[in-house]
């Protein structure tokens, strides 16, 4: 059985963070999506939160062989734990290409057996990052066509009451 793993802050989850998921559980015969816990970041959902975005993404596309999990530390080492050994990536831009190839070549020297491979994001959503949904949202605008539909309700109000407080 051929597993892969495609792990993020995924804060919130865009169509983009779905379409790389759809595009290798077609590919994978189980893919884990691996939601990072990372102190140094401040998410602005909850770990749970986050979980059940993904979840109810996956549900509403009707993709049964994903499981999401979340991980702190290294991504080498919960690649380890769960006998992974490729990693997917989604890259929008030469900045994306870049900032991957460096975490590969890291990667590679802590893992020598893993493998990365990447997608290149389909044209609808090359624009689309979890940073910019989070601000046009803050500042009441629609989401749609950014993110799953099942979720834009409960991400536009949560980033509201976010930018207020």
């Amino acid at each position: 059985m051929k597993k892969a793993m495609v792990s993020g802050t995924f804060d919130p989850f865009t169509l983009g963070h779905l379409d790389v998921v759809k595009r290798a559980a077609r590919i994978f015969d189980v893919i884990y999506v691996a939601i990072l816990k990372n102190a140094a970041k401040k998410p602005i959902f909850t770990l749970e939160e986050r979980k059940r975005q993904i979840e109810d993404a996956l549900g509403a596309c009707g993709i049964d062989n994903v499981k999401v999990i979340s991980f702190g530390g290294l991504l080498v080492d919960c690649c380890r734990e769960y006998g992974i050994d490729t990693i997917v990536r989604g890259i929008r831009n030469s900045f994306d290409v870049e900032y991957e190839r460096a975490l590969e070549t890291v990667n590679k020297e802590l893992l020598p057996d893993l493998d990365t491979v990447y997608f290149q994001a389909s044209p609808q959503f090359i624009h689309i990052s979890s940073s910019i949904v989070r601000e046009i949202a803050g500042y009441g605008r629609s989401i749609r066509g950014m993110v799953p539909d099942v979720n834009i309700e409960a991400i536009e109000e949560r980033m509201l009451r976010y930018e207020r407080e």
